[in-house]
């Protein structure tokens, strides 16, 4: 995997999420927002991922965050 590449990572964080691997997909979803700051999915999605662990106020502020980068869930 490119170490560089964001989406590489929100990707991964994807997958990790889907097989219930919460830690892993928050932890790639922080990478991809480290290289990437205004990759509105990657927030969202990491958002998901901390609801589904039960911690609502760090969801909804990568929630905002999203919103702030135009990202819509609707449109997936």
């Amino acid at each position: 995997m490119d170490p560089d590449n964001a989406t590489a990572y929100a990707d991964r964080g994807i997958t990790h999420g889907i097989v219930g691997q919460l830690d892993d997909a928050i932890a790639d979803f922080t990478k991809a927002l480290e290289l990437q700051p205004d990759l509105g999915e990657a927030y969202y999605n990491r958002g998901l991922a901390y609801e589904i662990k039960g911690d609502q106020p760090k969801a909804n502020s990568d929630f905002d965050m999203a919103k702030k980068y135009g990202f819509n869930h609707e449109d997936c």
